[in-house]
């Protein structure tokens, strides 16, 4: 009986520790949301914590170019397949959970589509930190051709017989010079209210990598058209140099621009070799059609790229509605295997409340 009765008061000494951490961590947020701004640009809530409704429209399209030479001897004649890869634009619907700017979110696809669409964010009075990671599929492929330097000859358009499968992850990072009237959270997660107009001078860097494949065995034909690639992984790091303003027209509204052009310093692709078997005797149930054969490295030199926000928000009371959308565009290049472009963008709207 003591035994259980000193197992018991260590539990409860435990779950008080917990309590005590969590409630100190909770009034160091609620400190850290107002220190250093000026009441008379930016608010903090009384309700600390924000529960929100997203529906998220987002797209990836993909643009592959693969070489080829027709005759070395005969300089500029070659060919250029491309491929243009656009996925379906999803409808995904979810929610964010967040204290005072830091919270994660989940959303998944609606109607015929797959993929989901995973958040966590981290905001606070001079920085803000996002990490998203999407993924799709999809069957749906245009492509093209082009000779020498003459212009592109459209080819077929059409569907692969196995879906081509895109995961997009994505991390970014800013600091704000202005935190004493320029307030972040207020136009992306309202965990603060801006209540005049203020703008910022930011810095930022960002993490790009996605992932595309396509090496089925049902799609070894595509695959030998692409120079036996058969998934490409692209790795980018950037840097950028931008500003970011929030505009109050009137009480309860604003909305926010944030443009940063980047240099992306560190551009890694990978490319994953297969050897391709299209005999038409060949059961492709019992046999291996894509097998795998190396992976070849290439790094691109500096390059430059953008990072653009924008934002719009109401609110009233505890409550506050939202949209916003964000467009990245990235470049690869593979070497002698081609080279490509993706460009990513997404808009999510929400319905939120305070608590």
């Amino acid at each position: 009986m003591v035994v259980f009765c000193m197992m018991g008061m260590t539990m409860w000494a435990q779950v008080g520790w917990l309590v005590k951490a969590v409630k100190s961590v909770g009034t160091f947020l609620d400190s850290a949301a107002v220190k250093g701004v000026d009441p008379h640009y930016i608010t903090a809530p009384k309700q600390p914590w924000q529960l929100i409704a997203r529906y998220n429209m987002d797209r990836i399209d993909v643009t592959m170019h693969s070489n080829y030479d027709l005759d070395e001897s005969i300089p500029g004649l070659d060919f250029e397949l491309i491929s243009n890869l656009r996925t379906n634009t999803s409808n995904r619907v979810g929610l964010w959970l967040g204290y005072r700017g830091y919270g994660i979110g989940y959303s998944t696809e609606v109607g015929k589509g797959t993929g989901t669409f995973f958040t966590v964010s981290a905001t606070g009075g001079c920085y803000g930190v996002n990490l998203r990671m999407r993924t799709f599929a999809t069957r749906e492929l245009d492509m093209t051709m082009k000779i020498g330097d003459e212009l592109p000859i459209d080819g077929d358009k059409g569907e692969l017989p196995d879906p081509i499968r895109i995961r997009s992850l994505m991390i970014d990072g800013f600091y704000f010079f202005n935190k004493k009237h320029f307030s972040y959270m207020a136009a992306y997660d309202q965990s603060a209210i801006q209540i005049r107009s203020a703008g910022s001078l930011m810095v930022g860097a960002m993490w790009h990598h996605s992932t595309i494949r396509y090496e089925s065995d049902r799609n070894a034909a595509y695959v030998s058209l692409m120079r036996e690639v058969g998934t490409i992984k692209v790795r980018q790091g950037s840097l950028g140099v931008g500003y970011a303003y929030n505009w109050v027209p009137f009480k309860g509204f604003l909305a926010n621009a944030t443009v940063m052009p980047m240099l992306t310093v560190y551009n890694c692709q990978k490319s994953e070799l297969y050897d391709t078997y299209m005999d038409e005797d060949i059961d492709i149930k019992d046999n291996d059609q894509v097998i795998y054969r190396e992976s070849v490295y290439h790094h691109s030199p500096v390059s430059f790229t953008y990072y653009a926000r924008v934002s719009l928000t109401y609110n009233w009371n505890r409550f506050f509605v939202n949209a916003y959308g964000q467009l990245n565009r990235f470049n690869y290049d593979n070497g002698e295997d081609g080279h490509g472009r993706i460009k990513d963008w997404f808009v999510n709207t929400s319905v939120g409340v305070r608590f």
